[in-house]
Parts: C-alpha cells; sequence; structure tokens
C-alpha cells in the first residue's frame, strides 16, 4: 500500500514542490526563492491555475495547463514528467509532482525532497480514484448478479469503468519545460549532456556542425 500523504505536497508548500522540481529535473538553471501559496487557492481552481502559472515563470521555467480524458490517461503518463498533480483529500488538495517515467514506473519528488520510484499504474489508480469511486458500487453489483469468473472480473471491470467514464476528464495538470528561449547550454542540461565532461564534446561538435552547414 502506497502512502500518498507521505509522497505528495500539501498546499502551503507548493512553492517549494515546484522549486525543488526546477532543481531536480533540470527546469531552471538559477535557484530562486519559492513562492508561498495562500490559502484560499483550496477552494478556487481558477486562481490555483493563475497562481502555478505565475509561479512557474518566476521560478524560470514553463507550464501548461493539461486536461486529460479518462481513457487517454495511461497514454499520458507514459509520457508525462515534469509535471504536477492536484489530489483533493478533503477540503485541502494535495500535489503530486512526477519528475519522470520510465517504462511502468514513475519518479516521483516526495516532501522529504527525495525521488520515490512507484508503479506508473498507481499514479492512474490515485488520479482516477474519485471518478471511479462514484462507479464502482454499480459496476460491482452488476459483477455480483452476472456471475463474472473470477479469472475474468478484473478485466471486465476496467472495461465497465471505460465505457462509463468514456466522457469524463482529469482535470488539475501541469506539465512544465524549459522557458522559451532558453540557453542552448540549458536545454543540454535538461537532456543530461552536462555530465562529466562529456557537453564539452557534445558543444563543440554541435557547433562545428552547425559552422559547416552555414
Amino acid at each position: 500500500m502506497i502512502d500518498w500523504l507521505a509522497l505528495t505536497w500539501p498546499l502551503e508548500r507548493l512553492g517549494d514542490s515546484l522549486a525543488a522540481l526546477a532543481h531536480t529535473a533540470k527546469l531552471s538553471p538559477q535557484p530562486a526563492a519559492a513562492p508561498l501559496a495562500p490559502a484560499h487557492l483550496a477552494g478556487d481552481e481558477t486562481a490555483l491555475a493563475r497562481w502555478v502559472e505565475t509561479a512557474v515563470a518566476r521560478l524560470g521555467f514553463e507550464a501548461e495547463p493539461a486536461r486529460i480524458a479518462y481513457n487517454k490517461l495511461p497514454d499520458f503518463l507514459r509520457q508525462a514528467g515534469p509535471a504536477l498533480f492536484r489530489l483533493e483529500e478533503g477540503a485541502t488538495p494535495r500535489f503530486l509532482t512526477l519528475v519522470r517515467v520510465w517504462r511502468k514506473t514513475a519518479v516521483i519528488l516526495g516532501p522529504d525532497y527525495e525521488t520515490h520510484r512507484v508503479p506508473l499504474e498507481a499514479v492512474r489508480q490515485v488520479l482516477c480514484r474519485d471518478l471511479e469511486a462514484d462507479q464502482l458500487p454499480d459496476i460491482e453489483r452488476m459483477l455480483a448478479e452476472t456471475a463474472v469468473s473470477n479469472r475474468h472480473c478484473a478485466k471486465t471491470r476496467r472495461f465497465l469503468l471505460q465505457e462509463q467514464l468514456a466522457a469524463a476528464f482529469i482535470d488539475g495538470c501541469w506539465l512544465f519545460d524549459l522557458a522559451p528561449g532558453s540557453s542552448f547550454r540549458g536545454q543540454l542540461r535538461r537532456a543530461g549532456l552536462l555530465r562529466n565532461g562529456i557537453v564539452f564534446t557534445a558543444v563543440y561538435t554541435i557547433q562545428h556542425f552547425l559552422f559547416l552547414l552555414s
């Protein structure tokens, strides 16, 4: 059982999560002070979205809000990261900070400033749990009444959820990237080439190639 409370950030530390993600995911070359998220954002999705985009701009990178169709979420997650997802926890939202995805594993930046690896399917489940919770009682009753075998129960449940939630969307998501006009060096850092002296060879080779083409 995954302790999502330990892996997600509270609203009052949302600015810390964005600043930490900027460093971990190499989104911003210069460290910046983490902005403080005001408490009133908990009940105002529009203000929250505006605040996230403003905070990210102050930290030196770019945010793109995303609205994801329920049935497209698995494909979306396989290509996501860095990203931020809002989770509803009672009256106060919490935030899941995704650094990257590797095959079937999600790398999450926790409020302890450490990265944690969890199954990608677990991320999908927690993002969909509220939507699915509204449908599952009727689906479970249908499965019981039709006496679906245990062998086929999970597959049938998934199919019925996809049918019932075909028009549903997951909101409260932002994808992050380097700011427009970021330096070439910054783009190489984001791609992971600034390690062990590789960048110097890479920069020289690319610049020489561009010179030959000019």
